[in-house]
């Protein structure tokens, strides 16, 4: 198979790629691996895999001389970092190989641990595994549910004050923004709030390392005053997955126990493929990414179901459907014309278009989903299921704190036996991944008859066996 590559757009010079600019010099000079990995430069490599692979192999090495070294960078890594800060206007960038989850539990590990920590909205199950490390007790600050857009809401600064004046003992504030379906909360208003407590604002902002590109785009959270930045590379700019970057700022974040906690979750064996897809992912922000980006919102301009709004993220387009079988219904549409949606759940479905948006590319998609949308059944879809929607509204009470949770012994029950039981493990519907039963909370009977739901409705739910069995913390 070959594959066509427009190289003339990257003639970026030497210094714009401090990590792959090293590792192409190394590759000239290699002639012969007495080091790992055994692949050996893709000599030794599984013939189907390394078809697809080609010349990357050459580049998967480990640290050489002047390759530098993740867990102690002084040349080639820190560099890159330091372009990647520079674009963002942090006083540090940390990269990170073992995706946002990684960064997620070490800002929470560097700013909380042994400590409480206000969480403020819906968060990614990634804060919960951190929390756990850290024994980090969380003060949870319920999430509002829009029901007429099926989506959980952002809080407000006023609602994250009001938490601190009842609650001065946390050590921060902790906040998902832009959510999954792509609402922006106001990140400098709540870190206002949060450091008039003298405490940093973490947020993880995995799903928008393209904001602040433009005007046209909303600030990224370094931008707003946040103190840890965490961003998912992968997620929605041109980078190998499981890359992400952790940005630092101001003086309320203490940065070494920060960095130190991101090191203790980073493997001593980083893939130089993904430090040379952060070391170019950084470059084309700094080189290409504005003008990619306003090409791209000239395109969507044309369309009015692309309009930008403000308080959203412009490339991301959520269809709230309120029934899992329309979801699935116009994820099929889309299947059949070879186009795969970011999820599709009983809440709605979620298009996620790329940051290079092109006319043909919407004109693949948007004709299919118009029709799907104007069909009479879409108008007469089945009322909300009452007992998901009771997943969504119950706050039931949280008995253990997470570290207590998790250390416990565990059996697996099925859920119709798990009435007054304390849950043992995460339940999240995955995708988004965002929790709707947390360990240490009690299993209410509101709880259980959700959870029976998205058992027969097959939806994938992490948590959740197929036999319909959970964890729960042993009597």
């Amino acid at each position: 198979m070959h594959i066509d590559i427009d190289v003339t757009r990257h003639m970026w010079s030497k210094e714009e790629t401090p990590i792959l600019t090293a590792l192409i010099e190394m590759v000239t000079r290699h002639r012969l691996s007495l080091h790992v990995p055994g692949h050996k430069q893709g000599r030794l490599f599984p013939a189907p895999l390394a078809t697809w692979l080609g010349q990357a192999l050459k580049i998967d090495l480990t640290e050489l001389p002047r390759l530098d070294n993740l867990h102690q960078p002084e040349g080639c890594i820190r560099e890159s970092a330091t372009l990647a800060a520079s674009h963002y206007g942090a006083a540090k960038t940390l990269f990170c190989v073992n995706g946002s989850s990684a960064g997620v539990m070490a800002a929470v590990l560097g700013c909380a641990a042994n400590q409480r920590i206000l969480v403020a909205g819906g968060f990614h199950q990634s804060l919960w595994k951190g929390l756990v490390l850290a024994d980090a007790n969380p003060v949870i600050l319920p999430t509002a549910f829009d029901w007429d857009n099926m989506e959980a809401t952002v809080p407000s600064p006023e609602d994250v004050a009001m938490a601190l004046q009842e609650n001065e003992d946390v050590a921060a504030v902790f906040v998902t923004s832009p959510t999954y379906t792509g609402r922006i909360a106001d990140v400098r208003g709540i870190a206002q709030a949060a450091h008039s407590y003298s405490i940093p604002l973490i947020v993880d902002e995995a799903h928008g390392a393209h904001f602040g590109i433009t005007p046209e785009l909303p600030e990224h959270s370094v931008q707003q005053g946040a103190d840890v930045v965490i961003q998912s590379v992968h997620k929605m700019l041109p980078g190998l997955t499981q890359t992400a970057w952790l940005h630092l700022q101001g003086h309320y974040a203490d940065y070494d126990s920060v960095q130190n906690a991101l090191l203790m979750l980073q493997t001593s064996s980083p893939s130089y493929l993904l430090l040379a897809s952060l070391d170019a992912a950084q470059a084309w922000l700094r080189l290409e990414g504005k003008q990619t980006v306003e090409e791209s919102l000239r395109t969507m301009s044309r369309y009015p179901e692309l309009a930008i709004d403000p308080a959203r993220d412009a490339f991301r387009k959520w269809i709230p459907t309120a029934s899992l079988d329309l979801s699935r219904d116009i994820a099929q549409a889309l299947e059949e014309v070879g186009v795969w949606v970011e999820y599709a759940d009983a809440l709605g479905v979620l298009l996620i278009q790329s940051l290079d948006v092109k006319e043909r590319d919407i004109e693949r998609w948007l004709p299919v989903l118009r029709h799907r949308l104007s069909s009479p059944g879409f108008h007469h879809r089945t009322a909300f299921p009452r007992e998901l929607k009771a997943l969504y509204d119950t706050q039931s009470e949280r008995c253990l704190v997470p570290r207590e949770a998790e250390l416990k012994r565990h059996e697996r029950v099925h859920i119709r036996a798990a009435r007054g039981r304390i849950a043992g493990r995460s339940i999240a519907p995955y995708p988004p991944g965002v929790p709707v039963v947390h360990p240490g909370q009690l299993l209410s009977q509101e709880l259980i008859s959700g959870l029976l739901w998205l058992a027969s409705s097959g939806y994938g739910t992490v948590g959740l066996a197929s036999d319909g069995t959970i964890e729960v913390v042993c009597e």
